[in-house]
């Protein structure tokens, strides 16, 4: 009995460790290298390395950019965090937004994620309120994402 006991345990452990080991292996954690899209938001400006609480890029121009998931880790979308890089002047305006990274579905955001879209949020102060479907347009079956958008912004 206390043979079969140690047996179960141990096979207990190693499928649980094997699940954890595939886990990592067909889900790792995606990183993003954030400064190939500093570029896309600020052609012009040379950020130095991310640091500072809460961390984020600065510049001698005084552009600051950052990832709105470093700020605001609790907003979240509907199937998880956005993550959303996010370029500011010296006046506090927005100079360049880009979806970095989702779990969301992509029939449901791949309009968000276009230029047209992101544009739209392009010289808007942080100080500005934000309002879905006046300010923004709102996106049937993706209201959670819109309004995340906007939360993680700051608007």
């Amino acid at each position: 009995m206390k043979s079969d006991m140690k047996t179960i345990k141990i096979i207990l452990l190693l499928t649980a460790i094997i699940s954890l080991i595939s886990g990592y292996i067909l889900h790792p954690e995606k990183i993003i290298d954030e400064r190939k899209y500093l570029k896309e938001l600020a052609p012009d400006v040379t950020f130095a390395e991310k640091g500072g609480a809460p961390s984020h890029y600065f510049s001698d121009q005084g552009v600051v950019a950052f990832n709105t998931y470093d700020i605001t880790p609790s907003v979240r979308g509907y199937a998880g965090p956005i993550k959303t890089l996010i370029a500011l002047n010296k006046e506090g305006k927005i100079t360049g937004i880009k979806i970095i990274a989702h779990s969301e579905t992509k029939n449901y955001v791949h309009y968000m994620e276009s230029p047209q879209y992101l544009n739209r949020f392009i010289g808007k102060s942080i100080s500005d309120s934000f309002e879905i479907d006046k300010d923004i347009d709102g996106i049937s079956r993706a209201t959670c994402y819109s309004d995340t958008l906007r939360q993680s912004s700051g608007m």
